[in-house]
């Protein structure tokens, strides 16, 4: 199990609750080798490639996120052959 957002939790403040998302990527959005492999820098980006190694081995990653909006469960990317297979398991 991992709290992958740290830096972005720590950056929690309640009087602006939407503005620790992120403190510069979107951490579910940098998970490409283009984006992981460049030269790019942000506190996400360190994490990620931290997290690079785990997630690689991983047979499942089960990603829980909070929002903003009543919302039902939903699956987010039934097109990679891994997920699909693990939805229908």
């Amino acid at each position: 199990m991992s709290f992958a957002n740290v830096d972005a939790y720590r950056s929690f403040d309640s009087a602006k609750p939407f503005a620790s998302r992120q403190l510069v990527h979107n951490l579910n959005r940098i998970w490409s080798a283009a984006w992981l492999e460049g030269n790019e820098y942000s506190p996400e980006l360190r994490r990620a490639r931290e997290l690079r190694p785990v997630v690689s081995a991983a047979d499942h990653i089960l990603d829980l996120h909070c929002t903003s909006q009543v919302v039902q469960p939903f699956w987010v990317y039934p097109a990679f052959a891994r997920n699909a297979e693990a939805a229908l398991n």
